[in-house]
Parts: structure tokens; C-alpha cells; sequence
């Protein structure tokens, strides 16, 4: 997955750790996770928003978690794939 989160994503400053059964992504500061949700949905494609585990709820916001241990690596590349057209569409709203 993180193979496929530097081939897909924009180059922009954006961040992933492995941890456990998932990925942590984190976009750059300007763009929010929970609105991109909706554009991935649309590609076809999943992650659960950041802000969600953050005590507070409103730290993580430009965070995000993928899982990558129930998907088969080819299924992983195509989902980053769709991951980040939705990205480069978010990005380009917010020119």
C-alpha cells in the first residue's frame, strides 16, 4: 500500500505511517478528510476519517486510516489508484 501511496497520491506533503492492521495518511493541512469522503465514495473506494480518533474530534481532520490487510494487492494498487483521483479533485477545488 505505501508502494501505491507514492505511485497514485499528488506529490504534495503528505505523510504515512504503518501501524498495526492499517495505514495513516495524512493530507496536506488545507484539505479536510471528511470531505473528501464523499469524492472517494464516489471512485469507488473507503477509509474512515481522521478527526474520528482524536480525542477531541476535531484534531486529525486532515488525517486519514486505510486498511490493507482484508484486500488483495492488486485490489490495494487500484484502490489508491481511485484514492487519488479523489484527492487531485479536492486539491483542485481549493485552487
Amino acid at each position: 500500500m505505501l508502494s501505491a501511496i507514492r505511485r497514485h497520491l499528488p506529490r504534495r506533503p503528505l505523510r504515512s505511517t504503518a501501524r498495526g492492521l492499517f495505514i495513516w495518511l495524512q493530507l496536506p493541512e488545507k484539505l479536510d478528510s471528511e470531505k473528501l469522503l464523499p469524492l472517494a465514495r464516489e471512485e469507488g473506494v473507503d477509509f474512515a476519517p481522521g478527526n474520528g480518533f482524536f480525542p477531541d474530534g476535531t484534531g486529525g481532520r486532515n488525517w486519514l486510516r486505510l486498511n490493507f490487510v482484508a484486500q488483495a494487492p492488486d485490489q490495494i494498487d487500484e484502490g489508491i489508484k481511485r484514492l487519488g483521483k479523489a484527492v487531485k479533485r479536492l486539491l483542485a477545488s481549493h485552487k
